[in-house]
């Protein structure tokens, strides 16, 4: 994967992006065009690369789909419409200009004063120790996860029951 250089997002690679994070949440044209307060044939126009799509429109697609704009922008960056729909759930590239937002807050200008190799060893750090998270599971998340499944299970079924209307039983 290499950084595009193209000044211009690319808007066929942006339209596929918000095609398959729409697929991918289940939602229909019509939704998120009435979300989006356009035409659906606009929006569709959108999705087919036939129109320009300002950051905006990305925050509030973002918005109502609960996906990570900002992975979304990067995804012409770096010519993969994958990388939004990889992280349109963990949010990692919004956390991430979240955190570099934490960084300037502290250091204000002084974070001109860093070394290129003082960042270049930060983020090699950080990178390895999300590829070491991805590869092998926390032993003590995985444990609450096990032991509280069977409570979270009943707690959505009981949920699911009470919105529908039904007597609980089950708990």
């Amino acid at each position: 994967m290499t950084i595009g250089t193209n000044d211009e997002p690319d808007t066929a690679l942006l339209g596929r992006v918000f095609r398959r994070l729409r697929l991918h949440r289940r939602l229909s044209v019509a939704q998120v065009a009435e979300a989006l307060d356009m035409p659906a044939r606009t929006y569709a126009n959108l999705e087919a690369g036939n129109a320009r799509i300002h950051y905006d429109r990305i925050k509030r697609f973002a918005a109502y789909a609960n996906v990570d704009p900002v992975a979304m922008q990067a995804s012409t960056m770096f010519n993969s419409e994958g990388m939004a729909l990889a992280c349109c759930d963990n949010k990692l590239m919004m956390i991430n200009l979240l955190a570099m937002e934490e960084l300037f807050d502290e250091l204000g200008t002084g974070i001109g004063d860093l070394e290129p190799r003082t960042i270049i060893a930060g983020f090699d750090q950080l990178k390895e120790g999300l590829i070491a998270a991805a590869r092998k599971p926390d032993p003590f998340a995985e444990g609450w996860l096990t032991s509280k499944r069977n409570s979270v299970v009943a707690l959505s079924i009981s949920i699911k029951n009470l919105l529908q209307g039904r007597k609980r039983t089950d708990v």
